[in-house]
């Protein structure tokens, strides 16, 4: 069993953990989640590149993983290269698939759903530039989409008349401007599939989780066996010397006092048995 590591600042990241687990179930997981700071949409770069950075290098100080997904598009924008230079193990990332929805779109016209942080970064800008010339490229920022998710991953009702607000953009615009394919460019949008496809049915909709679920696949099966033996090995000095296991199975936290119930309940639907906060001293 490999030992992974996802990571977001809310519970979005649970859909890119459920592609990576339908394409490879020999992952023992686990999932750390920045509540204290949810949501990263709209807070600055440099913030959400030290405090990333800083939460998962104390992870890894504390428990051994084989790797990291980073299941955050505004968190994979910006930390990647820094958290890279930190930590030894692999560490894969989620951004905004903007290369297969210029392959996909008949109209030559995509839509980008995000937080205001994705879509406004040049990480973004890049991606559109690199892979999606001569293809407009429609820009929706948004945090509240980010909060309907949340409401409905425990178990609220979820408002269509909210949801065709935020589309309002798009739907509002001649058919033969709308966008053919919706890139769903947050981890929490694809909690939203349906709804977002009542709101605009005519419109392909796409995200990176199972590709991201194939990518952890690859790397994982590549990983050479004395490497998986050496880091077992090493997992059992440190949780003699510790008293740390590897917390497989748990979801942890930043802030406990603030951790709703319904959360607790989200993590335990997803079948992580129990949250705990993290210690950073």
């Amino acid at each position: 069993m490999f030992k992974v590591l996802f990571f977001d600042s809310g519970v979005g990241g649970l859909s890119v953990y459920c592609d990576v687990m339908a394409e490879c179930s020999e992952i023992e997981p686990c999932f750390l989640f920045d509540n204290a700071f949810f949501p990263y949409g709209d807070k600055p770069s440099e913030f959400i590149r030290d405090r990333v950075t800083s939460l998962i290098c104390r992870m890894t100080e504390l428990y051994h993983f084989d790797m990291t997904v980073v299941a955050c598009n505004t968190a994979s924008t910006i930390a990647l290269d820094a958290l890279r230079s930190k930590i030894s193990i692999p560490v894969v990332g989620v951004v905004p698939a903007i290369k297969p929805a210029a392959r996909l779109t008949k109209k030559k016209i995509i839509g980008l759903l995000a937080t205001p942080g994705t879509v406004a970064r040049s990480y973004t800008h890049d991606l559109i530039r690199d892979f999606a010339l001569g293809t407009q490229v429609l820009s929706i920022g948004t945090t509240e989409l980010v909060r309907i998710a949340e409401d409905k991953l425990a178990g609220l009702a979820v408002s269509l008349d909210e949801i065709a607000e935020v589309l309002a953009p798009w739907t509002e615009l001649p058919e033969r401007q709308m966008p053919d394919v919706i890139v769903l460019g947050c981890t929490h949008f694809p909690h939203l599939k349906n709804e977002i496809h009542e709101v605009m049915p005519e419109a392909m909709l796409i995200d990176s989780g199972r590709a991201i679920g194939r990518r952890v696949k690859s790397l994982l099966s590549a990983m050479p066996q004395h490497e998986i033996a050496n880091s077992e090995a090493a997992a059992a000095i440190a949780e003699g010397s510790s008293g740390k296991a590897f917390a497989g199975g748990m979801a942890f936290c930043t802030d406990m006092s603030i951790l709703s119930e319904r959360n607790k309940l989200v993590f335990n639907r997803f079948g992580f048995a129990e949250c705990r906060e993290l210690c950073m001293q």
